[in-house]
C-alpha cells in the first residue's frame, strides 16, 4: 500500500494547554479503561434518536449532542454518555461514546488544531501504548483511507501484542479543524468492534444547516470589545481587544474570531504566515508534562513528564509577570512556537505565536511590544 502522508488540515485555537484524552484524545496520557455511566433509559445517539439512526441534533447540560457541525450515526448497541463532572475545561475531547451499555470501552472525540502529520500522531498513539511506531516508510497494515461521507479518514490500527492493548484512530480534516476519534483498550475488545468502529466513520459527514447545541466546557463565542471590524470579522490596528483585555495590534497586522472551540481570536502578523493564538481559561489542569508535551508535540519534538517538563521563563513585560515557553523543532521545515501566558481577575490567558521559525524570529520584537501594551480589566 502506498501511503502519502500530509500535514493534519486544522486549526490551533489558541496556545492550548491540553489535558487530554487525545489525540482522540487524552493524547499526553497513557491507556485507560473507563466505567462509563450506566443509565436505564433506552441508548440514544448523538442526535438524541435510537442507536443505529440519525435524526436532528438534540443538546443537554451535560454537553450531549453534535458537536459544530459534525453529524455521524452510531452502530446499534453504541451510545453516547455525558462528559465526566470533573473534565478539565482545557480539554480537547468534546464528545464520547460509549461501546456497548455493558463495556468498558469508551470511544473518545476531539477537536483539534492543525500541525501535525499523520505520521506524527501515529509516533504519539505508538507511545502511549509503549510500543515501538513504526518507520515512516513501512506503514502497511497500520494507516489506511476510508471515505467518510463528508470527507476521507485515515485510520490507525496499532497493537501492542505482547501488553495485549490496541488503538483504533480515525483522523478526519475539515476546514480549519481536524477531528480525532480514537476508541482505545483490550485487544481483543477493540478487535471486536473494529467493522463498527468504521462503520460509523464512514457514517461521518459536515452540515451546518441546522444548529448543533454547545457542548459544555468551552468558550463561548466572543466578540472584539472594540475597533471596527470588517465583513469577515478581521480587524487591524489601532486599540482593540477581547473579554476585558485591550491591546494595540500593530499596522501590519490583522484579528479575527476564532473557528476553535477554545481560542477567542486569532491574530495575523506580517505576511500571514505566523499567527497568534488567543485563548482564555479560569482554571488550568493536566499537569506541566501534558502541556508542555502538547506545546512541544506541535513543532515536531519528544514528549516530556512532569520532572523533566520546564517551567518557562518569567519575565516582566508592561508591568506584569508572564511565563515564556520557546520551542524550535523540525515540523514542517522548521517550526517555532512562543507561548506566552498570564494570570488575570477574568483567568490564565494564553497568547501562542508560531510559525516558520525565521518568520517567527522576524515578529519577536512586536510580539513583545504587543505583550507589553495588553491592559486586563479588574
Amino acid at each position: 500500500m502506498n501511503i502519502k502522508l500530509k500535514p493534519a488540515t486544522f486549526f490551533l485555537s489558541a496556545a492550548l494547554p491540553v489535558a487530554a484524552g487525545l489525540l482522540g484524545c487524552d493524547r499526553e496520557k497513557g491507556i485507560r479503561a473507563y466505567n462509563a455511566p450506566k443509565t436505564e433509559a433506552p441508548a440514544v445517539d448523538s442526535a438524541g434518536a435510537t442507536a443505529g439512526r440519525s435524526s436532528e441534533p438534540a443538546g443537554s447540560a451535560a454537553g450531549m449532542g453534535f458537536p459544530a457541525d459534525l453529524r455521524w450515526t452510531l452502530p446499534a448497541g453504541w451510545m453516547q454518555v455525558p462528559l465526566p463532572a470533573t473534565r478539565s475545561p482545557m480539554s480537547p475531547v468534546i464528545a464520547n461514546i460509549q461501546i456497548a451499555p455493558d463495556s468498558q470501552l469508551l470511544l473518545t472525540i476531539s477537536r483539534m488544531p492543525a500541525g501535525q502529520s499523520v505520521y506524527e500522531n501515529v509516533k504519539r498513539w505508538a507511545g502511549q501504548l509503549k510500543m515501538q511506531p513504526p518507520s515512516q516508510d513501512n506503514l502497511d497494515g497500520v494507516v489506511s483511507r476510508i471515505d467518510a461521507t463528508g470527507a476521507p479518514a485515515d485510520i490507525i490500527d496499532l497493537k501492542n501484542t505482547q501488553a495485549g492493548q490496541e488503538m483504533l484512530g480515525a483522523i478526519v480534516p475539515h476546514d480549519s479543524d481536524t477531528w480525532i476519534f480514537k476508541l482505545a483498550g483490550p485487544a481483543g475488545a477493540v478487535t471486536e468492534q473494529k467493522s463498527r468502529f468504521n462503520d460509523f466513520v464512514r457514517s461521518i459527514r459536515f452540515d451546518s444547516s441546522s444548529p448543533a447545541p454547545a457542548v459544555s466546557g468551552t468558550n463561548p463565542p466572543l466578540a472584539p470589545a472594540s475597533a471596527a471590524a470588517s465583513e469577515n470579522g478581521a480587524t487591524a490596528g489601532g486599540q482593540q481587544g477581547i473579554a476585558g483585555a485591550q491591546w494595540t495590534l500593530p499596522a501590519d497586522w490583522t484579528a479575527q474570531a476564532s473557528a476553535s472551540p477554545f481560542g477567542l481570536l486569532t491574530i495575523h502578523a506580517g505576511n500571514g504566515n505566523v499567527q497568534i493564538k488567543v485563548s482564555k481559561f479560569a482554571s488550568l489542569g493536566g499537569g506541566a508534562g501534558l502541556n508542555v508535551t502538547r506545546w512541544r508535540g506541535e513543532v515536531g519534538l519528544e514528549p516530556v513528564d512532569d520532572a523533566h517538563a520546564d517551567p518557562g521563563q518569567k519575565t516582566d513585560m508592561g508591568g506584569r509577570t508572564w511565563t515564556l515557553h520557546d520551542y524550535t523543532g523540525p515540523a514542517n521545515g522548521g517550526t517555532r512556537e512562543i507561548v506566552a501566558s498570564t494570570v488575570s481577575p477574568q483567568g490564565t490567558w494564553f497568547f501562542k505565536m508560531f510559525g516558520p521559525t525565521d518568520a517567527v524570529a522576524a515578529q519577536k520584537a512586536q510580539f513583545d511590544k504587543f505583550l507589553a501594551g495588553i491592559r486586563f480589566a479588574g
